[in-house]
């Protein structure tokens, strides 16, 4: 009997764990994108609301962020797959979901490496690609594929 009243703080503790992580929103566990490489004037934004901040190597990105370069920046950003996105300077970008690899390309250009089995999909004004298992180039009137 005594070693049941042992456990009771430790269930009464993994249950309060339990019922907090179930009211986290759809998609709440899935992991983030990350700056894996930062030149020159790369600026992102978390939300529409949040200020403008520098970028960083390793700096986490959610969805919903918006990701600037200036003419002298560029940058990689690694999604929670493998798919890689390189920005080169003066590109501007949100990334509308990262656990699905999603981006709208608001304007310049993305070089994008899609690996099987997580694909990436760039909206841009004027054309959607859905691409997996291969290198794209996607900008403004222009889409370039090649393995």
């Amino acid at each position: 009997m005594d070693c049941a009243r042992r456990w009771i703080p430790v269930v009464a503790a993994l249950a309060v764990v339990l019922a907090l992580s179930l009211g986290k929103a759809p998609g709440a566990w899935a992991a983030n994108a990350k700056f894996t490489a930062v030149v020159g004037g790369v600026t992102c934004q978390a939300n529409a609301q949040a200020a403008w901040k520098g970028a960083k190597a390793g700096m986490e990105l959610g969805s919903g962020t918006r990701v600037r370069t200036d003419r002298r920046g560029k940058c990689e950003i690694k999604f929670p797959g493998g798919s890689l996105l390189r920005m080169p300077s003066r590109a501007d970008l949100q990334l509308t979901s990262v656990a699905q690899n999603q981006v709208k390309l608001l304007s310049g250009q993305v070089l994008t490496n899609a690996v099987k089995g997580s694909g990436v999909r760039i909206e841009g004004a004027s054309a959607t690609a859905s691409v997996q298992g291969t290198w794209v180039l996607f900008g403004e009137g222009e889409m370039s594929v090649w393995d």
